[in-house]
């Protein structure tokens, strides 16, 4: 039986009046205003997240898998719900598994990849993406290798909460001007998207669960 893919995009969309539905207060959005991003000088980073999201989820389904978000495709869903949705749908389709998409902020450059702590088949989903991204793109990889994979470990919830195999990938820096501008270039972000998923297609394969 093919596995349920399960999306996240972190953060929220854009409502019916196309305002960002993420509270300011929490930072997930960027201005630069000589720049033309998701709403004039704006980048909102759960907007871009659902770009990457929706992008990947149509090369999947074009493939005949099945695909499920576990957010909403407006609000910001709270993590507890996002996993609640996860584990529910795991129950009953053990192949499955989770990713989570993002882009970072903080001043820095590069992509990453994130698991749960431990050696569990979240770091041969992460490897076989890195693998993918890094053959086709040539970025900053942001990586660890003191446990002998190019995952970082770190006890998000979305990926500690999770019963399924489960990544958060960054996209990039969108507080980066250059970075930022490839987050709203749908060639890069369909550049991602096939990297993505053609880590998923070795990651199944690698598993035999497909």
């Amino acid at each position: 039986m093919k596995p349920v893919i399960l999306l996240d995009a972190g953060h929220g969309g854009l409502d019916f009046s196309a305002k960002y539905t993420t509270k300011p207060s929490l930072g997930k959005r960027i201005e630069f205003p000589d720049l033309e991003l998701h709403d004039n000088g704006w980048f909102y980073e759960g907007v871009g997240n659902r770009a990457l999201a929706w992008q990947f989820a149509s090369r999947a389904i074009n493939e005949g898998f099945p695909v499920s978000f576990v957010m909403d495709t407006v609000k910001d869903t709270p993590l507890y719900f996002r996993t609640l949705a996860a584990n529910k749908i795991y129950k009953n389709h053990r192949n499955s598994f989770l990713i989570s998409f993002h882009s970072n902020a903080g001043g820095g450059k590069g992509w990453e990849i994130f698991t749960s702590r431990g050696n569990t088949k979240s770091d041969i989903l992460a490897t076989e993406i890195y693998k993918a991204t890094n053959s086709r793109m040539a970025r900053v990889y942001r990586t660890d290798w003191s446990d002998g994979d190019p995952d970082k470990e770190k006890n998000f919830y979305i990926l500690k909460k999770t019963s399924c195999p489960a990544v958060l990938i960054e996209h990039g820096f969108f507080d980066n001007r250059t970075e930022v501008q490839d987050l709203v270039d749908m060639k890069i972000l369909s550049k991602f998207s096939d990297a993505t998923w053609q880590g998923v297609k070795n990651y199944m394969k690698r598993l035999n669960i497909v």
